[in-house]
């Protein structure tokens, strides 16, 4: 079962993707109003990231854990992707310059993919170990 943050990061993902399919046609075709297009899916990534790392801090909170979802990689990653994108719409609002988008959104798009393959909470290390806690603590290599 998905969580609402995970839900939110997977569409933020997907408007990425269309973000970066209509910067680089806008770029290849030199339509304007492509490149429109990809800035207001770029803003609607912007807000929904926005929510899904509120929702996964307030989720952190009633787990009692309380933290800032940046504790681990896969966190990092999406922060990262939400950070490209902010910035990105923060040169393109200041240089009125689009054609960035082709080459700094893709970036966003391909972290997005990337971090549920390497590092979601069902692929870590702990989960995929075969060392049980009882052989860690003997020193002893598990059957």
């Amino acid at each position: 079962m998905n969580t609402l943050n995970v839900q939110l990061f997977d569409l933020t993902t997907l408007l990425f993707g269309g973000a970066s399919g209509t910067y680089i046609a806008a770029m290849y075709g030199k339509k304007e109003t492509l490149a429109r297009i990809g800035t207001w899916i770029c803003i609607a990534a912007a807000i929904v990231s926005t929510a899904a790392l509120g929702v996964r801090w307030v989720e952190s909170y009633k787990m009692g854990i309380g933290r800032i979802p940046v504790t681990n990689l896969y966190e990092s990653l999406v922060f990262f992707a939400w950070s490209v994108n902010l910035f990105y719409l923060f040169v393109e609002w200041k240089y009125k310059n689009r054609s960035f988008g082709a080459f700094v959104i893709p970036i966003a798009f391909a972290t997005m993919l990337f971090a549920p393959q390497c590092c979601s909470p069902s692929r870590t290390r702990a989960a995929s170990s075969r060392w049980s806690p009882r052989s860690s603590r003997t020193g002893s290599m598990p059957t």
